[in-house]
């Protein structure tokens, strides 16, 4: 379950982030074209307040620009500001949407990492309950085979864990080894 909920969440950030990319491009791609139409309109003249330039030409150019762009060269034309496209006026628009999409990237992939931490945990925990319940088993046949012996006084080198199907020697005898064997035994 955690494993899915992990692949979604890193999927869909990868999406988002991927979204994110290309508005931030889009973005890029609308500054420098209003950047390229600056530089014409500076080095042509053809926006000149003297009467020499050519308003037609001029306003072809604006018109070209996008609405962002066209303003901040007004107000950088109007003295407001020190260069036409480093206000926050201009480019806070441009990158608001690629902005927006990064952070819902990095939501889903904390979501995605946090998926991916419940299912470490309730792997572990999965883990450390097998452990713990295959010693409780061994520890109630170890006892039970214990008692059994001591009563019966068989005459026995080793000390064995009984389970269905399998005898698995523990230790031998202070005159033996520890033995490695199992033996299987027949129901």
């Amino acid at each position: 379950m955690w494993g899915g909920l992990q692949d979604e969440g890193y999927t869909e950030s990868v999406r988002e982030a991927n979204n994110a990319v290309d508005l931030l491009q889009a973005a890029d791609t609308i500054r420098t074209l209003d950047q390229v139409l600056f530089v014409e309109l500076i080095t042509s003249g053809v926006c000149s307040e003297d009467g020499g330039g050519d308003d037609v030409a001029c306003d072809q150019v604006l018109a070209n620009m996008s609405d962002g762009g066209v303003a901040a060269v007004e107000e950088w034309l109007a003295g407001n500001e020190p260069a036409p496209f480093e206000s926050s006026a201009y480019t806070e628009p441009l990158d608001q949407q690629g902005e927006a999409a990064k952070a819902v990237s990095e939501d889903f992939f904390l979501e995605a990492g946090e998926a991916n931490g419940n299912g470490d945990n309730y792997e572990l925990a999965s883990t450390i309950l097998t452990v713990v319940m295959f010693f409780a088993g061994v520890a109630v046949v170890l006892d039970e085979t214990r008692g059994s012996r001591s009563r019966s006084r068989a005459s026995s080198d080793n000390i064995s864990v009984v389970l269905p199907t399998m005898a698995i020697p523990l230790m031998a005898t202070p005159s033996t080894m520890i033995q490695a064997s199992v033996d299987i035994r027949a129901s």
